[in-house]
């Protein structure tokens, strides 16, 4: 951990040269919060998923628990879970909220959602569980709520970017607005972080922020000037982010001090993180298990022989490089285009109950690519919407007719053999188009 002296010599400096220092920090008034004892969780089970608990001041001795989680949708069935949070306290009685959730027309690589919950002081074990069709997972946190706030600060809350309209942000604590990022990970270059500052003094001096990243070992090894705020009432809101650019892949600690000049008063606090790299992205990229419209009968039938999460990604890491058509670079370029085609159908094609992938024109788009043409006629000309898609170098057509006039299209005629239709599949596609249209699909 950094010392107090190494925070102290640089807000001594920060004092002597206040002017030489400008404000790197968005400050905004919210709700503050005291110190909290809580740990992320990591889930098991077949539902992968993580959870990260934050503590808010909500009143007096009342606080506010956020319980930030995240969940890989290629774990869910029909892209839908049901979650059951509980909160417990010896001697008390527990809290149970169960909910639903639907991805619908989402393109995810992760859903992120929170819950929250009032709590008194004490200690309590925090739990969700995850069901999504026959498939369960299941995570558990420790919390601890302080009896006496005082001058204090929140744990900090890792954010994968702020908003400038705080509205049209996912999750928003005042006037900050913030998609959280309860993986403690960070890709890019930059580390987006959130805290709240509770009970400085209530004169109108000033208070001091510092930031800094410590390695394994506790020696710092990134840290920003010291930054002089004035203050605007007894709370504050931290929206802060740093440059890690310098650092290599692996685990660190964020550690930051607030400094009430006015009364001498300091508070630290610190949460790990992890710095990944690219390859880390495509490893954690969900995309890749899904390999329905790739694997041959047999690599389906060796993926779902896999006994644990090692082995999953070991075939994986086999699977995909086999399809990499220059190994000699770090980028796989056709992963890299299944992958877009793969999003591109969970836009555009998604329907209520089905994410885009698993549509006709999902797979056929994911494994084939963009048509070449397209044609649309809507209903009431023709007794049924249908859309044609057009492929000129295999010259194949594929008609998707939308049977209730929802917006579901379903694949009726196809003349690629390998692409039996969901409608009509009775009929084997030995005519043209305008043939099969004119003996059934108009009498449909």
């Amino acid at each position: 951990m950094i010392s107090a002296g190494y925070f102290t010599s640089l807000i001594e400096r920060v004092l002597e040269n206040m002017s030489l220092f400008h404000l790197v920090f968005t400050v905004s008034l919210v709700s503050s919060l005291p110190p909290v004892s809580a740990t992320a969780s990591v889930s098991t089970g077949e539902i992968a998923a993580v959870a990260d608990p934050v503590l808010f001041l909500l009143a007096d001795t009342l606080y506010y628990l956020a319980i930030f989680y995240s969940v890989d949708p290629d774990c869910l069935e029909r892209g839908e879970f049901t979650a059951e949070l509980r909160v417990e306290k010896e001697g008390a009685k527990p809290f149970v909220e169960e909910w639903k959730r639907k991805l619908g027309s989402e393109s995810v690589l992760y859903l992120v959602d929170y819950r929250d919950v009032v709590l008194a002081p004490g200690k309590y074990t925090v739990s969700l569980a995850l069901r999504s069709g026959e498939k369960r997972g299941s995570l558990s946190m420790k919390v601890e709520v302080p009896r006496e706030a005082g001058f204090s600060a929140s744990d900090v809350m890792f954010v994968s970017g702020f908003y400038e309209d705080p509205n049209a942000a996912p999750v928003r604590r005042g006037d900050v607005g913030f998609i959280p990022n309860p993986a403690r990970a960070f890709w890019g270059d930059t580390l987006f972080y959130y805290f709240e500052v509770y009970g400085m003094s209530g004169d109108s001096g000033k208070y001091v922020v510092t930031a800094a990243v410590e390695g394994p070992d506790g020696k710092p090894l990134l840290a920003t000037k010291p930054t002089v705020k004035p203050k605007r009432g007894e709370t504050a809101a931290e929206a802060g982010k740093m440059n890690i650019s310098a650092l290599a892949q692996g685990e660190y600690m964020f550690v930051a001090e607030i400094v009430d000049l006015a009364t001498g008063e300091r508070v630290k606090l610190q949460k790990p993180f992890a710095r990944k790299t690219e390859m880390d992205r495509y490893a954690a990229d969900p995309i890749r298990s899904f390999i329905d419209y790739l694997a041959t009968q047999e690599e389906m039938k060796e993926f779902k022989a896999c006994a644990n999460p090692l082995e999953r990604q070991a075939f994986l890491d086999a699977f995909w490089a086999k399809r990499d058509p220059d190994p000699s670079t770090p980028q796989n370029e056709f992963y890299d285009a299944f992958a877009l085609r793969v999003r591109y159908a969970d836009e555009h094609f998604s329907q209520i109950n089905r994410l885009g992938r698993y549509t006709d024109m999902g797979r056929i788009y994911i494994k084939y690519g963009p048509p070449d043409e397209i044609t649309r006629e809507e209903a009431p000309k023709a007794r049924r919407a249908y859309i044609r898609w057009h492929y000129n170098i295999q010259n194949w057509e594929f008609l998707f007719a939308d049977p209730n006039n929802t917006g579901e299209y379903q694949l009726v005629y196809s003349t690629n053999r390998e692409e039996r239709p969901t409608l009509f599949y009775d009929k084997p596609p030995e005519k043209t188009i305008e043939e099969e249209l004119e003996e059934w699909y108009w009498e449909w």
